[in-house]
């Protein structure tokens, strides 16, 4: 349970960040798309082996989107 907990707490940290933090999304396609190349950042305080991303785009599935690690 208390990783079901974890997983939540760092969807709603994403989520939030996207809702946010606009200024870190660009626009992809045309001008009248309404869809937005957004960047995530997450920082753990203690070692994660996967992070998920849920949200509209694949119907809030907690496992269908993992973020992929680049750089530190």
């Amino acid at each position: 349970m208390r990783t079901r907990s974890r997983r939540a707490t760092v969807l709603l940290i994403l989520l939030l960040a996207a809702v946010l933090v606009p200024a870190a999304s660009e626009s992809v396609g045309d001008s009248d798309s309404v869809l937005r190349r957004v960047t995530f950042t997450f920082t753990p305080n203690k070692p994660y082996e996967n992070v998920f991303l849920a949200g509209t785009f694949n119907e809030w599935n907690t496992g269908a989107t993992p973020m992929e690690r680049s750089g530190n």
